[in-house]
């Protein structure tokens, strides 16, 4: 899995076309340590994230799973793709598919309660 605090901006401010704040990460990133998370700065228990898994189709035998999480996990451990990574403020985190499964059902219970708590509904 891939962590991404403010990658989709990231060339904007390095560029200083924006001007960053705060990382919505639940901890400070490498590509920016001096910027404070928005739990730090304003929100506390703030964190919202974008990431990124691999998927494979229903029924993937276990042992190609196994292989495939094996040789993902090696690449992204990898210090040249950690260095190109950190260019777009992306931060490796790598796993299993049962943390993958965690972090999903997590995230899920977590903007569950937002849209209830809001009250949102589809039209």
């Amino acid at each position: 899995m891939l962590f991404a605090a403010f990658s989709t901006v990231y060339a904007q401010v390095r560029a200083g076309k924006l001007r960053a704040l705060a990382v919505t990460s639940a901890r400070r990133i490498q590509a920016a340590p001096e910027l404070p998370t928005v739990a730090e700065a304003a929100l506390p228990g703030f964190e919202s994230t974008q990431w990124w898994g691999l998927y494979g189709p229903a029924c993937l035998p276990a042992g190609i799973v196994s292989k495939l999480n094996e040789q993902v996990n090696k690449i992204l451990g990898n210090a040249d793709i950690k260095q190109r990574l950190a260019t777009d403020a992306t931060e490796p985190l790598g796993g299993s598919p049962a943390d993958l499964a965690a972090y999903l059902k997590a995230d899920y219970e977590r903007w569950g309660k937002v849209v209830r708590d809001a009250g949102i509904r589809p039209e």
